[in-house]
Order: C-alpha cells, then sequence, then structure tokens
C-alpha cells in the first residue's frame, strides 16, 4: 500500500503555489467527505494527488506572470494526464487514479488505451472534485492574475458558469461564503 510518507513526499516536491493549491482541495475534501458521509478518504486523497503531474512542467511556465498563451494553456491543461503518469503505479486505490485522470472531465483521455476507464459511478465524485478544484484556484492567488476572487465572487461565477453538483454549490454557500 502507497504510505502517508510516500505521498506526502510527492507533494513536497511541488512549487509553493501548487503545493498550497493541493493542500488546500485536500482540506476542503475531508469537509465534504465528513459532510456527504464519503467513506475511505478517496476524494480527499484524489484532491492533494490531482496536480502532483505539475512537476513535468517547467518553473517558467508556472510562474509566468503574463497571460498565458493558447499552447502554454494547452500543456497545462494536461497535467491530470501528467497526474496520472506519476501515480498509475502507486499502490492506491484505482478509484483515486481515476478521479485524478478526470478531475478536469477531460474526455479526450476516455478512449486511450492504457488509461482507466471513465467510471461513470464516479460522476458524483469526478464533478465534487472538478468544482473544489476551480472553487481552491479561484480563490488563491496565481501567478498570471492580477487578483484573486473573494469566496462569494468564486461561488458566483461556479453558479454562472453552471456548475452539475448543486450539492456541492449548496454546501460552498452554507460553509464557505462569509
Amino acid at each position: 500500500m502507497c504510505t502517508n510518507m510516500q505521498i506526502n513526499e510527492l507533494i513536497q516536491q511541488l512549487d509553493r503555489e501548487t503545493m498550497g493549491h493541493c493542500v488546500g482541495m485536500q482540506n476542503m475534501a475531508v469537509d465534504l467527505e465528513n459532510y456527504f458521509n464519503y467513506e475511505g478518504h478517496i476524494l480527499s486523497t484524489a484532491a492533494l494527488l490531482c496536480d502532483v503531474g505539475k512537476l513535468y512542467l517547467s518553473s517558467y511556465l508556472l510562474e509566468k506572470q503574463d497571460i498565458l498563451t493558447e499552447f502554454e494553456k494547452s500543456l497545462i491543461n494536461n497535467h491530470p494526464y501528467y497526474s496520472y503518469e506519476i501515480i498509475k503505479d502507486y499502490d492506491i486505490d484505482e478509484n483515486i487514479k481515476s478521479l485524478v485522470l478526470y478531475h478536469h472531465n477531460h474526455s479526450s483521455y476516455k478512449n486511450i488505451d492504457n488509461l482507466p476507464s471513465y467510471n461513470d459511478n464516479l460522476e458524483k465524485l469526478y464533478t465534487t472534485l472538478e468544482l473544489v478544484d476551480a472553487y481552491q484556484g479561484l480563490i488563491e492567488y496565481r501567478t498570471y492574475r492580477t487578483s484573486h476572487c473573494t469566496p462569494y465572487d468564486a461561488y458566483k461565477i461556479l453558479v454562472r458558469e453552471n456548475c452539475h453538483n448543486q450539492d456541492v454549490l449548496d454546501y460552498i454557500k452554507d460553509n464557505y461564503i462569509y
């Protein structure tokens, strides 16, 4: 079994911003696991690991101060695949690996040989992790933008973008908006 120490060693290799994002996502995911009575810490472990693929990206790209080009965005958008590649041989639950790979719901990964299939039984967890990631990303500092959102503004953006997990949106509104 993959130990917490192995996961922590992996997370410690991340740049400060990404590591903070992963830990913030994990904390929120633990809250959601407790609230919705999810078992096994699958969501929170996937939240901690879903961005480790950014280890494959250059510090220039991760720390760029300017607006990202379309090519640079495409590199960053492939981090779920890179994350999966890093953890695929870890002795962790296959559902965690699937959540990591599909945490941005990239349908382009769904028909690639040797990748786990998109698991329809995990749909609620996929959308939960996607919302946690989006919310955390909106409220956190990013080098490529001038400001971050307030929790309320982040919530309104997620509602406006018609995110498809109303239970999680309601939880964010009730527990993170102040």
